[in-house]
């Protein structure tokens, strides 16, 4: 079985070349490193006009438009600069998709490797390789901290884990003690009874893909502003904290918070596991912080599409009078704890792979290379 391990960054490329030679040291077939630099030839431009193109390119043209869209730099570009841009994209999904097809065909490919799956570059490689009948198995942060996905199905929402409640309800428990600890100090004073809500990358593709109701941050903020007009004074307190890797600037959004709520607050320099920790729930569109939340028997709301997302675990809306609504419910509403210790000693005992592929330890590897295996076999 010829596995390929698709690298688009240095970094991958790396764990990509360790984890190839833990395979092969441990008797497997030694898989080949796709480094994306690799992979295009002069040949590759001119047998890229007459191809024909499937119709998931186009749909990876529009959904980069719509994740640039929300990028700060590109809010007011003119409609000239989205036309140049998409008949860039569009000639440039095409020499790729052809590049990766030959690549894939001609090393004779039968198991591909790739992060995420949902970016421009390895969207188009998971395309290429479906057309070949190349199963396909996503890397990903994994869903507790410090450890790895690996998953045949999807990221994120896209990912393998049972939705059914009934699911989790009828399987044995082998550790119902699945928690994450917060040992830090709470240095600053915070706001009593509050629901904390971490903003989300505007770009990422938990916003532009699993985010059918809330744009970005900016309609997150619109949206709470509506409901403390709704609730007015049954409107808990509300904090709210920027996500440390989105570049914008949200300063004029803060201001205007200050001006129109008494309830929300923007908290950016306590650590996101305390705010966690101190708060009576937390509300999230579909991050990780979500899982974290869980982790600490904390209640969520979630807005968005997300794995976790399972009734009797969490509560959800999908319109501002839900939200309004599962506020204010939130105060007596008791998540299932069994339902929740199952969910998580399932992924724990299941579903991840231990260790952290940016920092990989021989155990990581032993983890990876069995959840592979077990995967390349169903």
């Amino acid at each position: 079985m010829l596995i390929a391990i698709f690298a688009s960054r240095n970094t991958q490329r790396q764990y990509a070349s360790k984890l190839s030679e833990h395979i092969s040291s441990t008797g497997g077939r030694k898989p080949i490193v796709l480094w994306y630099k690799d992979l295009l030839k002069t040949t590759h431009l001119i047998k890229s006009i007459f191809v024909s193109k499937p119709n998931e390119l186009k749909q990876v043209v529009a959904e980069v438009i719509a994740e640039k869209k929300n990028h700060p730099k590109y809010r007011k570009a003119h409609s000239i600069y989205w036309a140049f841009f998409k008949l860039i994209k569009s000639i440039e999904s095409r020499l790729l998709y052809v590049s990766y097809s030959d690549q894939l065909a001609r090393n004779n490919i039968e198991q591909l490797v790739i992060w995420n799956g949902l970016k421009f570059r390895q969207r188009i490689a998971v395309i290429a390789a479906k057309a070949l009948n190349i199963p396909c198995h996503y890397i990903e942060r994994g869903a507790f901290p410090e450890t790895t996905t690996l998953d045949s199905k999807g990221i994120n929402y896209l990912n393998s884990v049972p939705r059914d409640p009934e699911y989790y309800m009828t399987r044995g428990i082998k550790n119902s003690s699945v928690t994450l600890n917060c040992n830090k100090k709470k240095t600053e004073v915070l706001p009593d009874g509050y629901i904390f809500i971490p903003f989300q990358v505007n770009i990422d593709s938990q916003i532009t893909m699993f985010s059918p109701w809330l744009d970005n941050m900016f309609s997150l903020v619109d949206r709470l502003l509506e409901v403390e007009r709704i609730l007015g004074d049954a409107m808990p307190n509300i904090v709210l904290k920027s996500h440390p890797a989105c570049a914008q600037c949200y300063q004029d959004l803060f201001d205007r918070i200050r001006e129109m709520s008494n309830k929300i607050s923007v908290i950016n320099n306590v650590d996101t596991s305390v705010l966690i920790r101190e708060s009576k729930a937390v509300i999230t569109i579909n991050s990780s912080v979500g899982m974290e939340a869980l982790l600490m028997r904390k209640k969520v709301i979630v807005l968005g599409k997300a794995f976790y997302n399972i009734k009797g675990i969490t509560l959800s809306a999908s319109s501002i009078e839900e939200l309004a609504e599962n506020i204010i419910r939130v105060n007596l509403w008791k998540p299932n704890e069994y339902l929740t210790s199952s969910f998580l000693d399932y992924l724990k005992d299941e579903y991840i792979v231990k260790g952290s592929w940016h920092n990989p330890d021989i155990e990581h590897f032993q983890s990876m290379t069995q959840r592979l295996n077990l995967l390349m076999s169903a």
